[in-house]
This record gives structure tokens, sequence and C-alpha cells, in this order.
């Protein structure tokens, strides 16, 4: 059990720590840890002989602990004042050094080194004879975690504001000549008018029915016109008495094939106006944390799909409870996870088992390993998305919490 002292509390990370340790916490022995970071208290996994040691940080109550024989106990945090017993005598003082480590055999991705050492001497530095005795623990950086899934396509947006008048069209043709009429007196001649503006001719323009050009009209002469929406390139024209010339097409961009380019290329299916990858396969592996987020799969950033180390599996978005509506228990009453997803048996449009929670007898009958190789269809009720979904693997009996599946989007079936 160690506390951070309040008047020698960490002064930065290239500055001197000084730690009130029992002499127990100190050998000789170098140790890696990494300082988990929780969302809070509530988050922290049960402190254990496999977390020994564990440094926790929580983010809602901006307080750090440290898991020690099956407890976790607070840093900083000082207890109630007992009565003032009898003056010891002076103990070492414990002391640390932090310095930056960069990446190497002892952290991948670099981190930080502390150097926790007994000052017998009191001299504020580590001596030879105390550097034997000397304990380095090395917190490390995680690595990179992957990129969240694509989001959603947005709203259409407000129709913009009226363009510039175009260009105008063409002269009309010339009327017929009227009748002569009766020649008026001559009358006296008037001042010399001032010189008047030059006239000017009238521009022609033609129409464009390139497929894949957004562009209807050019005027006339030469130029190149960009492909648009699923086509790619550009085409030449010239515009010439109305009439248009153009050389080349546009081309289908990637992902898109077909007349007009309206289909998708494998492995990409059409989700809406879009091509969109035909399917994902996510995997977990046993023992693996879930609370890091490339052991989650965040189908949208409310929707990350994990498991623990054994049970069923749950929305990491949300809080767990034993009777929360993110519940990976398989009770009596059927479980009410994961949060925001809903669940039937067979491929999404052609289901025969009505929607529900994961464990519940129409999909899974609270035996999640009977899940694995069945055709389901998961749906998001908050975004009106469906996927296909085929678990091809999964842990059971607390065998490490490890599982994988396959999912793919699907159009809109119609709200279960």
């Amino acid at each position: 059990m160690f506390t951070v002292s309040p008047s020698r509390a960490l002064t930065g990370l290239s500055g001197i720590i000084i730690l009130a340790l029992g002499a127990a916490a100190c050998s000789a022995s170098t140790t890696t840890r990494v300082v988990a970071r929780y969302a809070s208290e509530a988050e922290r996994p049960a402190c254990t002989g496999a977390t020994e040691l564990e440094v926790a940080f929580a983010v809602a109550e901006k307080s750090t602990a440290i898991c020690s024989a099956g407890a976790w106990l607070p840093v900083s945090t000082a207890g109630a004042s007992g009565a003032a017993g009898a003056t010891g005598a002076t103990g070492a003082t414990t002391a640390a050094f932090v310095t930056t480590e960069p990446p190497g055999s002892k952290c991948p991705q670099g981190g930080t080194k502390v150097v926790v050492y007994t000052d017998k001497n009191a001299n504020g530095a580590l001596d030879s004879a105390e550097e034997a005795e000397a304990r380095t623990v090395f917190f490390c950086h995680g690595a990179t975690g992957d990129g969240g899934p694509a989001g959603a396509v947005g709203a259409t947006g407000a129709q913009g504001a009226t363009g510039a008048s175009g260009v105008g069209g063409p002269g009309g043709a010339s009327g017929a000549t009227g009748a002569v009429g009766a020649t008026g007196a001559t009358g006296p001649g008037g001042a010399t008018g001032a010189t008047g503006l030059p006239g000017t001719v009238g521009t022609e323009t033609c129409a464009v029915t390139v497929a894949g050009v957004s562009q209807g009209y050019v005027n006339s002469g030469s130029g190149t016109l960009a492909c648009s929406g699923r086509f790619s390139g550009s085409v030449s024209y010239v515009c010439s008495s109305g009439s248009i010339a153009v050389t080349g097409a546009c081309g289908c961009s990637a992902r898109y094939t077909g007349t007009n380019c309206a289909s998708c290329v494998a492995p990409y299916v059409p989700f809406g106006d879009v091509c969109v990858p035909s399917y994902l396969t996510f995997t977990k592996a046993n023992n693996a944390d879930p609370a890091l987020a490339t052991n989650q799969d965040c189908i949208r950033p409310d929707v990350c799909i994990t498991r623990g180390a054994n049970k069923s599996i749950y929305n990491a978005a949300y809080s767990q409870g034993p009777t929360g509506a993110n519940d990976p228990s398989c009770l009596t009453a059927p479980g009410a996870g994961p949060a925001g997803t809903r669940w039937a048996k067979g491929p999404c449009g052609a289901t025969t088992t009505p929607f529900d929670t994961f464990l519940s007898s129409a999909f899974t009958a609270c035996n999640p390993t009977t899940v694995v190789d069945v055709p389901a269809c998961l749906y998001l009720p908050a975004y009106g998305a469906y996927y296909d979904i085929t678990f091809t693997s999964w842990t059971a009996n607390a065998g490490g919490g490890g599982f994988a599946y396959v999912r793919s989007a699907v159009p809109s079936i119609g709200t279960p």
C-alpha cells in the first residue's frame, strides 16, 4: 500500500517525485505498468492478482488508484487524522526520477520511465550504493487505435440561393417590312447628335447531353467539361452555330460500373445512393481488454459491440449492470443487451422471428454458443440501419471472452 505525500506530489514528468512507500514496496526488479484510463471509477475492473499494481485513472472523478492485495487504493487521498503518535525515528526518503522513454524494447510506442529508490543519505541523488536496490517502472503509451467506421450519409442540405441570370438566347427572326408611309413635310435640320456606343453581337449556346456531365449549356467556342457524381474524367467540346461536337466520354469512378455507372464493383454493394464495402470481419481475442477501442466494433458512435472475459456481448458506449438496459448476463428473464440494438434470426428481409434482445428466445435462447454460423439480422433503431451478421466463433465457459463475426450493411427492410 502507498500514497503520494501531499507536500511532495508529482511535479512533472521531468522532475523528482517523492513517494511515502513502505520498505517492501521497492525492490530491485523492473516492471512495466500502463496507466489505464476509465470513464469512471465504476468502469474499473475488479482488483485481482491479474491486475496487481495496475494504476488506473477515472475521468469522471478525476481520481487515480492502484490495485494492491485485492483492493483499489486511492492515490493522494489522505484519511482522517488519527491521534498523534509518538515521534518515530526519521526514516529514509523514497524518491523517484521521471524521464521520457523513447520507443524501444521496453515501450514500443514510447512512454515514461520512473526510477524509484531509497535516498539513504538524503542527498537527493541516486548513488551507486542505492542503485542496486532501485526499482524501475515503465508507463508505456498504447498503440494507435483503428479508424472508426464511415459515418452515415448526411441529410440533404437546404436549397441554395438563386444563381445569376444565364446567358441570353439567340435573337429572334426579323419581322416583315411594313408598308411605306406617306412622305412627310421636310422639317428643319436638327443639331448633330452625339456618337452612340457600338452594338454587341448576340452569344450562341449549345446544349450538353453527355452522360456524367452536370453542365447543361455552353457558350460558342471550345473547352473541356468535368465529369461528376459517380463519373470521373473530362470531355472536350466545340460549340459552333448552335451545334456541339464532343470528344471523349466520362468513365466510372472507383466502386462504380455498368450503364450510367449505376452498379457497384465487387466487393462493394449499394447502400442508398453510394456503394459500400459488402462485409466487415470483426474479431475480439480471448482475454483482450474490452475497454480498448481496438477490441470494440463501433458500428456507430454510440454502438460499440464488445465482450468481457465471460458472459455475453454488450455495448461499450453504455454502462452495464445486472438489471440495466445493457446486461450481458443470462437471467431467468431474457437479458436486455446490448443497448441500442435489436436482433432476429435469419437474414435481413427474410427473418422468421421477431426482433428482440440478443439473449432472447427469438435468437439465442440464453445460450450464446448457438449463434455460431447462424445467419441473423442486426437492427439499430436510432439510425434505421440494418446489417446481415453471422458469428463465426464464440469462446464459452469463461474461456477469455473471445468472439468473431462478419457483418454487412443492407438496405432498409421497414421498421420491425
